[in-house]
């Protein structure tokens, strides 16, 4: 209240752009004797930069197999500058949410906490202030629904609804950034013991 809006929205941003930089200096020091491999690698290249219809792509392996790894080499910027070595700056928007630590309300209470995950991962690469204006517009969508589950008696509409304002409101987030996005949800085993 005291420093003004324009500080403090250069302040978080500052955050969040520090944090972004030391979950990257983290990934970059765990990929110190990463093997690439290059059939994964095709399949990140198609899902990335790809023109066909592939928009997801799923990878399964037994614990240890490098699928972690894997997830790191693409959300450093390795990826980018191992495959596009050509552009100026490859790097593209990657964020992980792992279900291991999204708030255990997920998904009853919360629905929208595995995009809020997304998000705020995906708010380092928000350079303009249509981006920052459009995250918050999704965060009011989220905290609106998910103070409508919270209440005692609510409306099952109103929440379907508010939902479907939420996710809207992510995808125009997401717009706003520049492409490609890309998602990650780690750990998706977790969701079938629902």
């Amino acid at each position: 209240e005291v420093i003004g809006g324009p500080l403090t929205d250069s302040a978080r941003r500052a955050q969040w752009r520090i944090d972004w930089a030391n979950r990257t200096a983290e990934d970059l020091h765990h990929l110190w004797h990463y093997q690439r491999r290059a059939n994964v690698e095709e399949a990140l290249d198609e899902l990335v930069y790809g023109r066909d219809e592939t928009w997801m792509l799923h990878l399964l392996g037994d614990a240890g197999a490098g699928k972690t790894m894997v997830i790191r080499y693409l959300a450093s910027g390795r990826f980018a500058a191992d495959h596009r070595p050509d552009w100026g700056h490859p790097r593209f928007p990657v964020a992980r949410a792992d279900f291991d630590h999204l708030d255990p309300r997920y998904p009853e209470q919360r629905p929208a906490e595995v995009l809020l995950a997304l998000a705020g991962e995906l708010l380092a690469f928000s350079g303009t202030r249509a981006s920052e204006r459009s995250y918050r517009r999704f965060q009011d969508a989220t905290d609106e629904l998910h103070e409508e589950l919270a209440r005692t008696g609510r409306d099952a509409e109103r929440g379907d609804r508010l939902l479907s304002v939420a996710v809207a409101a992510f995808a125009a987030f997401t717009n706003e950034l520049p492409g490609p996005v890309v998602l990650v949800l780690d750990k998706c085993e977790e969701l079938a013991k629902l």
